[in-house]
């Protein structure tokens, strides 16, 4: 994670399929800012919850609305 932090240009990341947030938490932890794409609505809340802005979608369907990143990553999602 800190070799992704440190090779990124900025701090804007992407959590792909970001499940309960486990990765993307991390990243926030480490000074990014970190939004979350997820496509189950209750996994969302949960991350929500933790503290991680998410969007409810699947990757393939998302709208980034012009948004870029700096990184993408995908450290949870299994489908």
């Amino acid at each position: 994670m800190t070799a992704i932090v440190a090779a990124s240009p900025g701090p804007e990341v992407l959590d792909v399929g970001c499940g309960t947030g486990i990765a993307g938490r991390q990243f926030q932890a480490a000074g990014c800012t970190v939004l979350g794409v997820e496509p189950d609505r209750r996994m969302a809340a949960l991350v929500r919850q933790r503290g991680l802005e998410v969007e409810v979608a699947k990757f393939e369907t998302w709208n980034p609305a012009g948004r870029q990143f700096d990184a993408i990553i995908a450290g949870t999602a299994w489908h």
